[in-house]
């Protein structure tokens, strides 16, 4: 059958069976490549975000830190004070942080990590609270 059409017929065929794979092949990569970007969105929007609030929540811890050591060493009672009044700001900071982030840690091994740092957070706040109490 294919040998008695026209050669013209056949190079036509041939030309629009190749334009059939290509459109294919385009649909399954521009399928692929929206399925990619779905996931890309997702990792950003959970986990990278949740990373980001727990690098600034970690951020407030060093604050809480630098300011606990500076109330200690300072050398009136209004540095003291202003240190102080910076410890309860970093710590607000540091909590915030860590609220924005826990709803966005959603597998079980990231939630596992998650429930250690607040309980070291406990401890660190536990800490802090015995030094203060000790000024």
């Amino acid at each position: 059958m294919f040998q008695q059409m026209k050669v013209r017929t056949r190079l036509t065929l041939g030309f629009l069976a190749v334009v059939v794979l290509g459109a294919i092949v385009a649909g399954i990569a521009i399928y692929n490549m929206t399925q990619m970007n779905e996931r890309a969105k997702r990792m950003y929007q959970q986990d990278l975000l949740g990373i980001s609030y727990m690098k600034e929540a970690n951020l407030g811890l060093v604050y809480v830190g630098r300011a606990v050591r500076g109330a200690m060493l300072a050398s009136t009672d209004e540095q003291r004070a202003k240190m102080l009044a910076n410890v309860d700001k970093y710590e607000q900071m540091l909590r915030e942080n860590v609220d924005k982030a826990r709803p966005l840690f959603s597998t079980e091994d990231s939630k596992r990590s998650f429930a250690e740092a607040e309980s070291q957070l406990r401890d660190f706040d536990g800490a802090i609270t015995e030094v203060l109490k000790r000024m």
